[in-house]
């Protein structure tokens, strides 16, 4: 989350659910470069959703820190 908030992605807010390396679920949120990720009970499916200013998200590079979109 923290990467996403401050990183150069171009992301203004994101929201989802993502794994970590030992299969942990995670629910991350990000607005301006403020960031929380709270462990999940739930087996949510990853995915986040990140929102910037059109033609400044950097799509590539966010693919390569989150993986690639389903």
């Amino acid at each position: 989350a923290q990467k996403l908030a401050t990183g150069p992605y171009g992301v203004i807010r994101a929201k989802g659910f993502l794994r970590d390396c030992e299969g942990a679920s995670w629910v991350i949120q990000t607005v301006g470069q403020r960031f929380e990720a709270q462990r999940s009970q739930k087996l949510e499916s990853a995915g986040v959703v990140c929102i910037g200013r059109r033609g400044t998200l950097d799509i590539a590079a966010l693919e390569a820190l989150l993986g690639p979109a389903d």
